[in-house]
């Protein structure tokens, strides 16, 4: 199923999936795995929110989410300037989505 690019639900749930795998990972100090795995979890539920029939801000929403897990997860392992990016791309979807303001506003 997860070669349909159109199944939202089946690449949402793979999402999720990949955003459970980084946890544990991290749990077992695999920060290499984890930063991984919510990479994935990054790509498929950017796949999920670009799809027009799923287009919405729960959709976007969970990218935000799961941009801040990999975020925390570049922390983590040293890396402050990709944790950033990750932080930047998040606070930007949810700056769009009205649920963030800017210092200026």
């Amino acid at each position: 199923m997860a070669g349909m690019d159109i199944a939202a639900g089946v690449h949402g749930d793979l999402s999720h999936w990949w955003s459970v795998m980084a946890e544990l990972r991290a749990k077992h100090n695999d920060q290499v795995g984890a930063i991984n795995a919510w990479q994935t979890a990054v790509v498929t539920a950017k796949h999920v929110a670009s799809l027009p029939h799923a287009e919405n801000v729960y959709t976007k929403a969970a990218v935000a989410s799961i941009l801040k897990g990999l975020a925390d997860a570049f922390l983590l392992c040293g890396r402050p300037d990709d944790a950033k990016a990750a932080i930047d791309e998040r606070n930007a979807i949810l700056y769009n989505l009205g649920v963030l303001k800017t210092d200026a506003e």
